[in-house]
């Protein structure tokens, strides 16, 4: 099982297409001592990966606190960050929001951050959101920046989307290019296969995880930072009570709701045979 914390929706920056912008005013508060607790005694026994997201996990006043405790615990860790705030306490992983590397005023404040990361042997990946607006520049950087600090990089679409040849051309060309560095890389959504031509889809398939199918449901969860309420997924807003968990599990937990989403189909697939055979499901389901 995988836990995702929010400790907060706080963040210092304010990211184009951040889906955690819609969650700040129904949960305002930062995540409680006391309820990291709850929730590190509940999951100790069947989950040995935490993850705190965001908001910024690092602006949670707690936040090396208990990456030490977890550590200690014998847990691995990862952090979910822009990259702009130091975390000191080396956790297993980081996964820094590469697309802010393109901001001159922060990107030297990132490269700092990350350098310290390495020094510590802190596992680092590199997430870079792409649209249509994902230049050529922005490209040859992303590679080159990867290439020199990243273990391995995750490249997401930016939902929602218009899905074009030009998009498929961008993904591909940005995982293939980053792929013969040597660097892994993971296509970390759900992506509208019909984007690739037969050759780049074989290709991302064998060498990218590139799926047109959400995993979801699965057994992990997002935990927000009232410390009581969950979710499937960062993006997908059905909530439910943590105390719910005592008799089902999170795959059965969001079953109904998520069959239901997947079977409601886009107009862009209507008659396509990647959908009708369920090879994709037409992107991220928290747009449809």
């Amino acid at each position: 099982m995988q836990i995702y914390i929010v400790p907060t929706y706080e963040c210092n920056l304010s990211c184009p297409g951040c889906y955690s912008k819609k969650n700040k005013t129904d949960f305002s508060d930062y995540l409680s001592w006391v309820n990291f607790i709850k929730i590190y005694n509940k999951f100790k026994d069947e989950c040995n990966k935490f993850a705190f997201i965001g908001g910024e996990p690092a602006k949670w006043k707690f936040i090396n606190e208990a990456v030490l405790f977890l550590k200690n615990k014998g847990k691995k860790v990862t952090i979910f960050t822009n990259g702009t705030i130091p975390i000191y306490t080396k956790p297993t992983n980081v996964i820094v929001n590469g697309t802010n590397l393109f901001n001159l005023n922060i990107r030297n404040t990132i490269l700092e951050q990350i350098k310290a990361y390495r020094n510590q042997r802190v596992k680092i990946a590199l997430r870079f959101n792409v649209n249509d607006s994902f230049s050529n520049e922005m490209l040859k950087e992303a590679v080159a920046i990867s290439k020199e600090y990243a273990n391995s990089v995750s490249v997401s679409i930016m939902f929602p989307a218009e899905f074009t040849k030009s998009l498929g051309d961008l993904v591909y060309s940005l995982c293939n290019q980053v792929t013969l560095t040597g660097t892994k890389v993971r296509i970390s959504r759900a992506t509208p296969l019909c984007i690739f031509s037969s050759e780049q889809k074989s290709y991302l398939q064998t060498n990218c995880r590139l799926s047109g199918q959400c995993s979801l449901p699965n057994n992990s969860i997002v935990i927000l930072p009232d410390g009581e309420t969950i979710q499937p997924c960062v993006e997908l807003n059905i909530y439910k009570n943590l105390k719910e968990l005592t008799s089902s599990s999170p795959r059965n937990l969001f079953f109904d709701e998520i069959k239901n989403i997947k079977s409601k189909e886009n107009s862009a697939c209507s008659g396509c045979e990647l959908f009708i055979t369920k090879q994709c499901c037409g992107g991220c389901l928290s747009y449809k």
